[in-house]
């Protein structure tokens, strides 16, 4: 066997491994871990302004049970509202798309109702729809939708005139029409308005529960009271 090949072999292998894919964000990750950890120390800024990445995983291994627990509300408040922007968003962005009439009446409204800042109504649905579960899936929802309709328009608007005049020239039926062009010519975008959609669905779960964290106070006073302990819930 050649040595020089082997090591070459070995070299290219490793080479490899450094470029994919997800090696490059880990090895970012840690030089910001580093980073962030000598920073710390170098500037002595107090744990209860910026806690040592050490202090934070052990914290994240102490109350790992209590945290994931928590996690699942917001998981599933998150994923609910990203279902339904999904779910209302494309056929929208298909109607905006597909008529100029639609576009002109609900479009703009949809633009001007992103100057309307969340965080203000979120309490509203509280009050509405009380602490449980869906003022925080609504909240997610209105923050997930919007992205997803803007790129499904745009994927929708930016299908080959020429390929549209092909399916009718060969008699197809607009559902075809639909199946076999427009939608994979959208498809692009639409993943695109999905992978932001998603992120921002986190952050409408997060501020809804953050809503209704106005209840903990009274909840914890009432329970360290003697006569609230079956209020505790």
């Amino acid at each position: 066997m050649d040595p020089i090949g082997g090591r070459g072999g070995r070299a290219g292998a490793w080479v490899r491994f450094a470029n994919s894919g997800w090696v490059r964000p880990v090895l970012f990750l840690v030089v910001l871990t580093v980073l962030w950890d000598l920073a710390v120390r170098i500037f002595a800024v107090p744990a209860y302004l910026v806690p040592k990445p050490g202090d934070v995983a052990l914290a994240l291994i102490d109350e790992w049970d209590r945290l994931l627990e928590a996690s699942v509300p917001t998981t599933m408040a998150t994923l609910g509202g990203f279902a339904l922007s999904v779910a209302f968003g494309i056929p929208m962005a298909m109607l905006i798309a597909g008529s100029r009439t639609v576009e002109s009446y609900v479009y703009p409204l949809l633009v001007f109702s992103q100057s309307i800042p969340k965080v203000a109504i979120a309490p509203l649905f509280v009050v509405w729809f009380g602490f449980g579960i869906v003022p925080k899936v609504i909240s997610a929802f209105l923050l997930a939708f919007f992205p997803i309709v803007v790129s499904a328009v745009q994927g929708f608007k930016s299908v080959d005139h020429d390929m549209m005049d092909l399916a009718k020239s060969m008699k197809a039926s607009r559902l075809q029409t639909f199946r076999m062009v427009s939608l994979p010519h959208a498809l692009p975008a639409i993943f695109a308005g999905l992978k932001v959609s998603i992120t921002l669905a986190v952050v409408g779960a997060v501020v809804g529960e953050g809503s209704s964290w106005g209840r903990t106070p009274a909840s914890a006073s009432s329970c360290n009271a003697p006569s609230g302990i079956s209020n505790c819930r």
